[in-house]
């Protein structure tokens, strides 16, 4: 009879009496009696554990989170373990176990997430009900919040508890360290956030950085060895303004210039044979270009449809009694105007170290993409004969040929600068998209 009323099995089952206990008019303590204050009490201090409590609803109460409680720890020590993937490890003796410029992606809230629904739901489900309210309704449709989402802000605080716990626990800390870092963010902003378990100490962040940035520089040269890979460099001039915060004799504002570029992987329907050398020599001897005319060049009954499609798709933009063909003129471009269209695909890009040189003076420049190729795997003693795509926009594109024609009779193809092949409207192109989208990460709190 004991273990079917236990198991639920009988008529009345315990919950039934709980519900009752807690309830019950006789159960309520009076404000001044000693265990009154015993309500929802934690272990600590001593004397609090709740099979101590005689009152049946401080004893309740104190049962419920003192359980509570113990599996939150239990889960947060599963959590915190260095198998459980929340360890920016970076220098283990393991290899997989080693952090890379990867693991802090986008993607780096999915990882701690998945940890955290494992080994934390019950700590999880406490802060979202803290920080959740009761979605809204218009009709019978519930509201979907679109500011602050809660899930990183659940995500975020929890990181940072367990980062409190055990400073081996410092995956999207790490994270939040990088960025600062990379955002130049002051050494007093970076120390105020360690100090609260947001991120680690500059020193740390700082040391972490170079030694992801020695790893990324390898990749690139392994890749860019790679007779199989086709890619393509980035280039452009940066600056940075050095203020000097106290005037003293012999100090003033400085403005750093230098050369800053990446190393962009091509999709794989661009094939090693558009980058022959020999090929490209041999087509500029056969000097096809004086045969070409406008008329040839391009194609102009393509270009009416486009145009046509153009005026029609402004039309629909423009005039709200129109929007219901935006669909067709949508398909109209894919299908019927679309030539050669390739599918989407994401590049994997390698950041390049940046360095120290002048963009507008030849001899820097020079050095500059000297310093650039050799990080690309591409040296004057070690190289693969084969075309470099290299350019930026419109003004590295005039300083690049300017530079060729200064080395264009300078011994070797490297030395040269044969092998450099400028892609001008495509690079300008990914350029502007670039900096077109760039905005579009600004959002309104």
């Amino acid at each position: 009879m004991v273990e079917r009323f236990l198991r639920g099995r009988a008529k009345y089952f315990p919950a039934q009496i709980i519900d009752f206990w807690m309830r019950s008019p006789d159960s309520v303590l009076d404000t001044d009696s000693n265990e009154h204050e015993l309500m929802y009490a934690t272990a600590d201090p001593p004397g609090c554990i709740w099979t101590e409590i005689k009152s049946v609803r401080p004893a309740l109460t104190a049962f419920a989170v003192q359980t509570v409680i113990r599996e939150v720890v239990r889960g947060t020590e599963h959590a915190v373990k260095r198998s459980s993937g929340l360890h920016a490890a970076l220098t283990s003796k393991d290899p997989t176990r080693r952090k890379k410029w990867s693991d802090f992606g986008s993607d780096i809230f999915d990882v701690v997430g998945a940890v955290v629904h494992k080994h934390q739901q019950i700590l999880y489900n406490i802060m979202r009900a803290a920080a959740v309210r009761p979605p809204r309704m218009q009709g019978e449709t519930a509201v979907v919040r679109k500011s602050r989402p809660p899930e990183p802000v659940i995500l975020n605080a929890i990181s940072a508890l367990n980062f409190c716990r055990t400073s081996r626990a410092n995956l999207l800390p790490m994270s939040r360290g990088l960025l600062y870092f990379a955002s130049s963010a002051s050494a007093d902003l970076i120390a105020y956030n360690s100090r609260l378990g947001l991120s680690p100490a500059y020193t740390t962040i700082y040391k972490s950085a170079k030694f992801l940035g020695i790893e990324q520089g390898k990749l690139s040269i392994e890749r860019g060895r790679d007779p199989a890979v086709v890619g393509f460099g980035i280039f452009d001039n940066v600056q940075n303004m050095h203020r000097v915060r106290h005037k003293r004799i012999g100090q003033q504002d400085v403005m750093n210039v230098g050369i800053a570029g990446i190393f962009v992987e091509a999709p794989p329907s661009v094939t090693v044979d558009a980058l022959d050398l020999d090929d490209k020599r041999m087509r500029i001897k056969m000097n096809l270009r004086q045969h070409l005319t406008v008329q040839s060049f391009i194609d102009w009954d393509h270009r009416e449809r486009v145009r046509a499609l153009q005026f029609c798709q402004t039309l629909a933009s423009l005039i709200p009694e129109l929007s219901s063909i935006k669909a067709d003129i949508q398909r109209a471009f894919e299908n019927d105007v679309s030539i050669l269209p390739l599918p989407p695909h994401k590049s994997v890009i390698h950041p390049l170290a940046p360095n120290g040189n002048k963009q507008t003076i030849p001899t820097e420049l020079k050095a500059g993409l000297l310093d650039l190729s050799a990080q690309m795997g591409q040296t004057p003693e070690d190289h693969l004969r084969r075309l470099q795509l290299l350019g930026g926009d419109g003004m590295s594109y005039s300083q690049l040929l300017q530079l060729k024609a200064y080395l264009q009779f300078h011994d070797g193809e490297f030395q040269s600068m044969e092998l450099v092949e400028p892609p001008t409207k495509i690079l300008n192109v990914v350029s502007g998209i670039r900096s077109t989208n760039e905005m579009g990460l600004i959002a309104f709190d």
